[in-house]
C-alpha cells in the first residue's frame, strides 16, 4: 500500500500538498528531493529513492562530509506518510545521534580534567545497584562510553526521575562483568549530566552545540512546532505515526534526546573526518577513529582490503539513523530516515561504496576446526537457568539445549564484530520443519570459549550463557 503511494508520488506528484511547499514549487520536484549535477550524489539519491519505495519509508536525509567539511546534502521524500510535505536539510528528526554528542562532551571534559574516564558510575549515581554475581561499583565511565558495562536496561523512556528509576529497578541483573563486550548502558544524557556535574543542556551548548554551530534542540515542544519529520512504524495495513511523547509525562531535561537535522549531523560528522578539529584535537583517547572509535559509541570493522571504518546506528521511536566514518579516506556519512522498520545502513554503505570504492568485507570462512574443542563445556544463562552443554563429536561439536537431544553444532562464519565465533544448529519444531539457531562465543585471553549468546544481532547480544565447567 505505502510503496504504491510513494511510487505514485514520484510519477505524478502530490495530490494533497501542504502549504509548506512554496506556491511556485513543483510538488513532483519538491518531494523527489535533491536534484544535482554531481554524478556521485545523483547515483546515491537514485539508490535512496528505490530504498524508500522498497521499504515503505516516507523520507530520508543524507550528509556527506570529507576532510573536515560537509561536501553534500541529499534529501528526498516526505515528512508525512501518504502526503507530500518535503524533507529539507533543516528538517529535524528524533534520532539517537545525540548520544555521540553526549560522548563528545564527556570525552572533552575528561581531556580538560573535569572528570576521569575511570570514575565509577556509583560515584555519580549512588542509588545504582544490580543483582547477580557482578559488582555494580566496577562499572566506570569508560565502560558506559564503550558499551562494556555489562548492563542493558535503558531508562531514557521512563517517567521516573533517574534516582527513583534505579531505586525501583535494583533487581535488574548485570548480565556480564564490567569490561566484557556485551549488552550495556551507553552513557546517555542523564548519566552525562551527572558526570559533567552541571546543567546538561548548558554544558552541551558550551562544549558541543555552539562550537559546531548546531541548531538541534532538546526542547520537544519547540521541535514539534517547527520543521519536524514524523516517525513511523508498520501498522496492520499501513504505516502508523508514533506520538512525539509530548504529553506522556513531565519529562525532566536529561531524559530528552537531541532533535537534530541532517545539517546538524553533517556538521558533527565533519569533525570526525578532521583530526585537527577543536572538538577532538589533542585527545589521544578520543572517540575519533582510528584512536578509539568505541569511546563514542561506535563499533569498528574492516572494509575491502586493510581499511577500517567505524559505524553506529539505531532505530527507536519511529526514526532510524546510521553514521559511518572511513578514516583513511577522511569520509563520513550520516543518514536519517523517519521510519523504525527499515535499516538506514543500506544507504550509508552504498554512499561509502560510491564515494570511496570500499565495501564491507566479511571473513566468511568458518573457524579453524582445530579451535573448536576449546568451546566444549557446560554453559548456564543466569536469568532463566537455561543450560547448554557443548561436547566434542569427532572433528566437530554437538550441543544439547536444556536436556534435549543433541544436535550438530556447525561453524558458520566470522562476522567481524567483537564476537569471533559464530555457529549454528537446528531445532525441530514439527515433523518436517526445523528452526536454525545461531550461537556466538567470546574467547578469554587464553583463546578458550568463555561466554555464549543465543542472539543473532551482534550489537544487542541478549542474555549470555556463562561457562560453569
Amino acid at each position: 500500500m505505502r510503496r504504491a503511494l510513494f511510487v505514485a508520488l514520484i510519477l505524478t506528484g502530490c495530490s494533497d500538498v501542504p502549504s509548506s511547499i512554496p506556491a511556485d514549487a513543483d510538488p513532483f520536484d519538491s518531494c523527489l528531493g535533491t536534484d544535482t549535477g554531481d554524478p556521485k550524489l545523483g547515483e546515491l539519491m537514485s539508490f535512496t529513492r528505490r530504498f524508500l519505495a522498497d521499504n515503505d519509508v516516507p523520507g530520508a536525509a543524507i550528509a556527506i562530509a570529507r576532510d573536515g567539511e560537509v561536501v553534500a546534502f541529499g534529501v528526498t521524500g516526505s515528512k508525512l506518510a501518504e502526503m507530500c510535505d518535503p524533507i529539507t536539510e533543516d528538517t529535524r528528526f528524533l534520532t539517537l545521534i545525540g548520544r555521540h554528542l553526549s560522548a563528545a562532551a564527556v570525552v572533552g571534559a575528561a581531556e580538560s580534567g573535569d572528570v576521569s574516564l575511570d570514575d565509577r558510575l556509583v560515584d555519580y549515581l549512588p542509588v545504582f545497584g544490580a543483582s547477580g554475581s557482578f559488582d555494580p561499583s566496577a562499572i566506570r565511565i569508560r565502560d558506559l562510553l564503550a558499551n562494556t558495562s555489562g548492563y542493558s536496561l535503558s531508562h531514557s523512556s521512563s517517567c521516573l526521575a533517574v534516582d527513583d528509576f534505579f531505586a525501583a529497578n535494583d533487581e535488574i541483573p548485570l548480565w556480564a562483568p564490567a569490561g566484557r563486550v556485551h549488552m550495556s548502558l551507553l552513557l546517555d544524557t542523564t548519566l552525562a549530566a551527572r558526570s559533567l556535574g552541571t546543567d546538561f543542556v548548558a554544558t552541551m551548548r558550551e562544549r558541543v552545540l555552539e562550537p559546531l554551530a548546531l541548531a538541534g534542540t532538546y526542547d520537544r515542544v519547540e521541535a514539534a512546532r517547527g520543521d519536524l519529520a514524523t516517525g513511523y512504524t508498520p501498522g496492520d495495513d499501513a504505516l502508523r505515526a508514533l506520538p512525539f511523547e509530548l504529553d506522556t509525562c513531565a519529562l525532566p531535561l536529561p531524559y530528552l534526546g537531541l532533535v537534530a537535522s541532517i545539517r546538524d549531523a553533517g556538521a558533527f560528522a565533519a569533525t570526525l573526518t578532521d583530526p585537527d578539529s577543536a572538538l577532538i584535537a589533542g585527545t589521544a583517547d578520543s572517540f575519533y577513529p582510528p584512536e578509539r572509535a568505541t569511546l563514542g559509541g561506535f563499533s569498528r570493522g574492516p572494509l575491502a582490503g586493510e581499511v577500517e571504518w567505524a559505524y553506529a546506528g539505531a532505530s527507536s521511536g519511529g526514526y532510524g539513523y546510521d553514521l559511518r566514518i572511513v578514516p583513511g579516506d577522511e569520509l563520513a556519512v550520516a543518514v536519517f530516515i523517519n521510519a523504525v522498520h527499515a535499516d538506514p545502513s543500506a544507504i550509508s554503505i552504498e554512499a561509502v561504496r560510491i564515494y570511496t570504492g570500499h565495501t564491507p568485507e566479511l571473513d566468511v570462512a568458518p573457524q579453524d576446526a582445530a579451535t573448536l574443542p576449546s568451546l566444549a563445556g557446560r554453559y548456564v544463562e543466569p536469568l532463566s537457568g537455561s543450560e547448554m552443554v557443548v561436547t566434542v563429536a569427532g572433528e566437530g561439536l554437538r550441543i544439547s539445549l536444556d536436556g534435549r537431544d543433541p544436535a550438530d553444532l556447525s561453524p558458520s562464519r566470522r562476522d567481524n564484530s567483537y564476537v569471533d565465533d559464530l555457529l549454528e544448529f537446528a531445532i525441530p519444531i514439527g515433523e518436517d520443519e526445523e528452526r536454525i539457531e545461531q550461537l556466538r562465543f567470546w574467547r578469554d585471553a587464553a583463546g578458550d570459549g568463555e561466554v555464549i549468546s543465543q542472539d543473532t544481532f551482534r550489537r544487542s547480544l541478549g542474555p549470555p550463557y556463562f561457562r560453569v565447567e
